[in-house]
């Protein structure tokens, strides 16, 4: 039992009460290094908590970053193509079968829009990935056919070689289409009127290559090794727009599929890029 004092805020009197308290080590002399001791794990557990909401700020800032990657590189030349194509028909100047193509265009390259964004809105969710029956040669000519007319206001001539009309691989579509729409729009970047891009596919049994090819400017040596880089920018590519990360994920696509890629390229002589995967039989 312990006797304690009170002040009486009413009465303005000291009142004394009695309240049942245990209280243990009453001998035990007042030591300075607990206090201490409490105090460092309260700063530690603040110190935790400072770390927990550093990591969730930067795991939303990755989160962007990674949104304003796949918007920035996958979103900005369908939209130039829809732009293009749009134009070209409100001066109705195409016979039907020109204006039909350029319709068709703009409702792929729609359809391929909503794929990346649902990209995007579907970010984080655990989804089944289904992979599907590929044909690289269809897909490769669709998207030729998508960037016509920004390669031909450009005076870009990009063409193709297949030995065969169908050669399979086994992947989810809207990524493989991502592949070489970013490989043209890297390109893009660096050539002018009068360049030229080609694309090959062979078929080498189990594997199917494609070979991507443009005469631009090509890539420093130097560079080269680097190129697949996370967010490495060649040093001939200073007053250029983009991140880096373009050719990073089509690296992270190809090796997705249990594909390979390499790069050959020298400054003033182009780039050539070997893109091999499993083949589908």
């Amino acid at each position: 039992m312990l006797h304690c004092l009170d002040y009486n805020w009413q009465t303005g009197s000291v009142e004394m009460w009695k309240k049942n308290i245990f209280i243990t080590n009453v001998d035990k002399p007042y030591n300075n290094s607990d206090v201490k001791e409490n105090k460092k794990d309260i700063n530690r557990e603040q110190q935790i908590e400072a770390e927990n909401c550093s990591d969730k700020s930067q795991a939303i800032e990755d989160e962007i970053m990674w949104m304003r990657r796949i918007i920035s590189h996958n979103v900005r030349m369908p939209m130039a193509i829809i732009k293009g194509y749009g134009d070209v028909l409100k001066q109705d100047l195409l016979g039907e079968k020109e204006r039909q193509k350029a319709i068709d265009s703009i409702y792929e390259n729609i359809l391929y829009l909503d794929q990346i964004l649902s990209v995007v809105f579907d970010y984080g969710e655990t989804k089944e990935v289904t992979l599907v029956k590929v044909n690289l040669c269809e897909v490769i000519r669709k998207v030729i056919g998508y960037v016509k007319e920004i390669s031909r206001n450009n005076g870009i001539k990009i063409t193709l070689n297949t030995e065969k009309e169908e050669l399979f691989i086994e992947a989810e579509l809207t990524p493989i289409i991502r592949i070489f729409y970013q490989l043209l729009e890297n390109s893009f970047k660096y050539l002018s009127e009068g360049n030229n891009v080609h694309f090959s596919i062979y078929s080498l049994g189990d594997e199917v290559l494609v070979v991507y090819k443009d005469d631009g400017i090509g890539i420093n040596d130097e560079d080269v090794p680097y190129i697949f880089d996370k967010g490495f920018r060649g040093s001939n590519s200073q007053n250029k727009t983009g991140s880096g990360y373009g050719l990073f994920e089509v690296l992270e696509t190809v090796k997705k599929y249990k594909g390979n890629i390499e790069i050959k390229s020298h400054i003033g002589h182009g780039l050539s890029i070997f893109i091999k995967f499993p083949a589908y039989i």
